[in-house]
């Protein structure tokens, strides 16, 4: 399934303007409209055919969102290297969640680096272009590669 520019423009004002508490999930026959209603009061009909639909929809924007988020961690690394050893950026399965591992080249406290990555941290929260992705920015120790693999795994395989 392909989804147009238009297509994702108008998927992305239905998620940021509905609420996504869904309290309540209502369909009798499996030919006729599901009743979806939200915390808020607001409740929108749709067949199952169309919730699916919406559903593959939102799937692809969180693959969307995440390659954005990809690209822009890729930046920040780039932007920032005088203190970075090195970087890892993980997603759970379902691309809602986003982990970036940043690992200073020294044990030393760097209040710039901490500070580079606290504007990362709130320009992805704040950013409509990442409203289906939560990020959880790491700021680690020097260490070598496999103690990070080990650490990056066992954090992501507990969440």
């Amino acid at each position: 399934m392909s989804v147009s520019p238009p297509e994702i423009e108008a998927l992305q004002e239905t998620v940021s303007s509905n609420p996504l508490d869904v309290i309540e999930i209502h369909q009798e026959d499996i030919h006729r409209q599901c009743r979806i209603i939200y915390r808020n009061g607001d409740v929108i009909e749709k067949t199952s055919e169309e919730v699916a639909d919406d559903v593959k929809k939102l799937c692809i924007l969180r693959e969307l969102q995440f390659s954005s988020l990809f690209k822009r961690l890729t930046e920040w690394c780039k932007v920032n290297p005088d203190n970075l050893l090195m970087a890892c950026c993980e997603r759970s399965e379902d691309y809602s969640k986003a982990y970036f591992f940043a690992v200073q080249n020294s044990n030393a406290y760097c209040k710039e680096f901490s500070r580079s990555l606290t504007r990362l941290e709130i320009e992805v929260e704040d950013s409509e272009k990442f409203n289906l992705i939560n990020l959880k920015v790491f700021e680690l120790p020097e260490m070598d590669e496999d103690t990070m693999q080990k650490f990056v795994a066992n954090y992501t395989s507990n969440t």
